[in-house]
């Protein structure tokens, strides 16, 4: 009996667990014919563009396309080096560090926020 509730105890937290995980495709909330909004560290006050087919733009697009899963539902408010922004769309992160964070408004106009590891400097090209 002890190893039935042992058992079950692990699969309602294994299930629990995975269950909190969202399949996001972030380009599902970008405008692909519209550039970007990028703010770097200080230069919060003057933004910079995004260009639509340069080549830090399609990086994050395939980005999006290889992060899709394992993104996780956040309420904190989080402090960003790098802002990327689109209307209802934003990306948070902060170079060298091994984590993102997106928020958005979804198709029934809820706003969301998720956060996600990533490895450790695979968005600091958003610097360059």
């Amino acid at each position: 009996m002890k190893k039935t509730i042992a058992i079950l105890g692990i699969l309602i937290l294994t299930s629990t667990f995975f269950g909190c995980r969202q399949h996001i495709d972030i380009n599902d909330y970008i405008d692909q014919k519209l550039p970007l909004e990028l703010k770097i560290g200080n230069q919060l006050e003057r933004p910079d563009t995004i260009k639509v087919n340069s080549d830090k733009y399609r990086k994050l697009v395939d980005w999006g396309k290889a992060n899709k899963d394992d993104w996780e539902s956040t309420s904190v408010s989080y402090i960003a080096g790098i802002y990327i922004g689109q209307g209802n769309f934003r990306l948070l992160y902060l170079p060298g560090k091994d984590g993102v964070v997106i928020g958005f408004t979804d198709k029934n106009g809820n706003p969301k926020q998720y956060a996600k590891k990533i490895k450790k400097g695979e968005l600091n090209f958003l610097n360059d």
